[in-house]
């Protein structure tokens, strides 16, 4: 797969196109396939050794990506299944980051 990586050092003039295999994904990960992504301030600042100056090269300087699931290792669970009622409580759930799977809001 190609990327755009840091290998030779810290600095924008060391950002270069690299090729790289393609991960597997292991127990309890998705792969994605990366459709759009970005190079935003924080990437910046990590490639301009501002922040985690001594990160191990090579590095990959994307926080931001949108895709699809290429495949996974993660079998689905329900843990919790809301009415549509619910839908708030379903969220408030979500936003506490104890569910472990997928929640169902029925209608």
């Amino acid at each position: 797969m190609k990327v755009i990586e840091l290998s030779r050092g810290i600095g924008i003039n060391n950002l270069q196109m690299a090729e790289q295999p393609k991960p597997n994904p292991k127990q309890r990960e998705v792969l994605v396939k990366i459709e759009a992504a970005s190079l935003n301030y924080l990437d910046l600042l990590v490639v301009k050794g501002l922040v985690n100056p001594d990160i191990p090269l090579p590095y990959i300087p994307v926080c931001d990506g949108a895709g699809v699931v290429e495949a996974n290792r993660i079998h689905p669970v329900i843990d919790k299944i809301f009415s549509f009622e619910q839908t708030q409580a379903a969220f408030e759930y979500l936003e506490k980051g104890s569910h472990f799977g997928k929640i169902v809001i029925t209608f």
